[in-house]
Formats: C-alpha cells, sequence, structure tokens
C-alpha cells in the first residue's frame, strides 16, 4: 500500500492548526472566565430631590453603574444645588455626599429650603431683600435667578415670572399677567391669551358651569 506523503503532510498540518485553534479558544474562555462580573451600564437614575443625599460630581464614573452594591446618591434634579460640608458623612472619605437644597433664583416656600447662602425666600432663594418675585429689581434692572425678569425702570420697576416658571399665586406674579394651574399641584406662568383665544376660553368654562 502506497501512502501519499503529500496527503499525509496536510492532514497532519491541519490536524496542527485545529489543535492550536482549540487552544487558544479554550485559553479565551479561562481568561474570560476570570473576569470580574460588569454588570450593564446605563445612565437614567432618577436624580436627587430636595433633602435627598447628593453627588456633587455629576460627571463621576461611579454614577453610572447598575450594580446595587455600587449605587451611590445622584445628582440633584433641576432647580437644586447639591450642599456638602466637605465631611464624608459617615460614608467612604472619598466620596463627600450632600444634600439637595433649593438653588438660589428658584422658587422656595420657606428660607430653609434654600442653599446656605440664601439670605431670603422670596417666592425664591435670593442673597437680597430685593431682587425677589413683585419686589424692586436690583440696581442693574436685574433679579435673583433666571426665573424671574425685571419688569419698568428705575424705582418702578418690579421683578416677574417669566412664562414657563413655575411658583405664581395669581396673574399679577408674572410677566404675561396669567397664571395657571399646572401639573403636581403647581401653578405656571404661561402666555397671554389672544382675543379670539380668550373667547374660547371663556365659552368653555361657561359650559362647564352649566
Amino acid at each position: 500500500m502506497t501512502i501519499d506523503l503529500d496527503l499525509l503532510f496536510i492532514i497532519i498540518i491541519f490536524r496542527i492548526f485545529i489543535f492550536i485553534v482549540s487552544i487558544v479558544r479554550i485559553g479565551s474562555w479561562v481568561y474570560t472566565a476570570k473576569q470580574p462580573f460588569k454588570s450593564q451600564i446605563i445612565t437614567n437614575y432618577a436624580k436627587s430631590s430636595f433633602g435627598m443625599r447628593c453627588n456633587p460630581n455629576a460627571l463621576s464614573a461611579y454614577n453610572i453603574s447598575s450594580d446595587p452594591s455600587e449605587y451611590v446618591p445622584q445628582p440633584c434634579a433641576d432647580g437644586l444645588t447639591c450642599v456638602t460640608s466637605g465631611t464624608d458623612y459617615g460614608i467612604d472619605p472619598d466620596k463627600p455626599w450632600g444634600f439637595c437644597k433649593v438653588a438660589i433664583g428658584s422658587p422656595c416656600t420657606f428660607l430653609y429650603q434654600c442653599e446656605p447662602k440664601s439670605k431670603y425666600c422670596v417666592q425664591v432663594c435670593a442673597l437680597d431683600s430685593i431682587g425677589g418675585l413683585n419686589q424692586p429689581c436690583f440696581a442693574n434692572n436685574t433679579c435673583s435667578g433666571t426665573e424671574l425678569v425685571c419688569m419698568g425702570s428705575g424705582s418702578s420697576s418690579t421683578c416677574k415670572l417669566t412664562n414657563n416658571s413655575i411658583g405664581c399665586a395669581e396673574g399679577s406674579d408674572c410677566v404675561s399677567g396669567r397664571c395657571v394651574d399646572g401639573d403636581n399641584n403647581t401653578n405656571i406662568c404661561q402666555a397671554a391669551l389672544l382675543p379670539a383665544q380668550q373667547l374660547i376660553w371663556i365659552v368653555m368654562k361657561v359650559k362647564v358651569l352649566n
């Protein structure tokens, strides 16, 4: 029986190739098995609300882990600021959490809700007794925060809430003169109605009353 040496050589090379591929795959499996488990990264945690612990570093890498054991306080929601005292609050020394307080210029009801540097709660947290809602504007015709705008000039200037700002009690609090019921039991300033819109609103209100 004659053996084809070329065929035998090809078979040996093929088996060596299969052996090497198997060793590489087994090594890859072993390496993967030894790696620590990494949970899926997510970024849609709810932000911290008033009075909750917060993370002053919104870009912190450990803010986006979905591993429950690695969950940390989140940055504060809009209109709030994370107030820290420079201590670790008994957690880890390298994770100085704070607490969410109402930021300067954001709506408040009581002064204790405001961040520490606030001196007044004049519908919004403010540094001065002027510049708040329905109060005289600052000398440069500005008001506290971004939700208030100065109306008028000189001694007759007054700070009013801009459209889409929350916290109005009545129409006179708003630039537009229109304060309506919003979501979550909060009032919101909206643009003034055009004459045609006012007529429609009156008709609808009459229908509801009837």
